[in-house]
């Protein structure tokens, strides 16, 4: 299982690229998107878990097809920017709360999306692009997994180690976490979030019947998915 493969699964929130579609980054930040008509991105550099201190100015980059974008911090506006083909940036003092951009075209909003700080990591998200699959021994599952806080938020700078016990008629082909300095073996049971996702692929084996995954993390709501294996 080729981990460039991962990488591209964890590599783009905006558009699904052939391993499927998760949290896109660039060295500066997160990118987190809308779509259609409008699709709006917002960048935090403080959401990568950097440490950084209240007050500290923190480059807020967004990224639209709208005519102008207007930032906020809570219901405060921080000002509109008209899209003239670059980086839309505003430079916003840190402190915990909830930002958001909001895209506007012929003077009417068309979009918005909001990052809000997250606090200490509580639960596990499972999502698998399957629930069932062919006792045919190629068929795959992605399970993205994402670190969420108490009240439901990801968590962009968790680092826990999640472990997966897996039954049934189904084998991990591999896990990952779209860290390139991560060398760890792919085929194994366990593997530590970055920038809280990770991912397991599970393949078909050659029989039919039901198999489970459950994903355990120190301190962490554990998450159990389960699937079918048709003949």
């Amino acid at each position: 299982m080729p981990g460039q493969c991962v990488r591209e699964y964890l590599a783009d929130d905006v558009t699904r690229r052939r391993c499927g579609g998760a949290n896109r980054r660039r060295s500066h930040g997160q990118l987190i998107a809308v779509g259609i008509p409008i699709a709006v991105a917002v960048a935090l550099r403080a959401a990568v878990g950097e440490a950084v201190n209240e007050g500290v100015g923190i480059p807020v980059m967004v990224y639209t097809n709208g005519e102008e974008v207007e930032l906020f911090f809570g219901d405060t506006s921080l000002g509109k920017k008209r899209n003239v083909g670059e980086d839309l940036v505003w430079t916003v003092p840190y402190r915990p709360g909830t930002i958001s951009a909001v895209a506007h075209r012929g003077g009417k909003p068309v979009a918005m999306v909001t990052q809000t700080t997250a606090s200490a990591p509580a639960a596990i998200e499972a999502t698998a692009d399957a629930k069932e699959v062919r006792a045919n021994g190629t068929d795959v599952i992605h399970v993205e997994l994402t670190i969420l806080d108490a009240q439901g938020v990801m968590v962009p700078n968790a680092a826990n180690m999640l472990h997966f016990d897996l039954h049934g008629p189904l084998k991990i082909l591999g896990v990952d976490n779209g860290d390139p300095f991560d060398l760890s073996p792919y085929r194994v049971d366990h593997r530590r979030v970055f920038r809280g996702k990770a991912l397991v692929i599970l393949q078909a084996a050659r029989e039919a019947g039901r198999a489970s995954l459950t994903i355990t993390g120190e301190g962490l709501r554990p998450q159990i998915l389960h699937f079918v294996v048709k003949p």
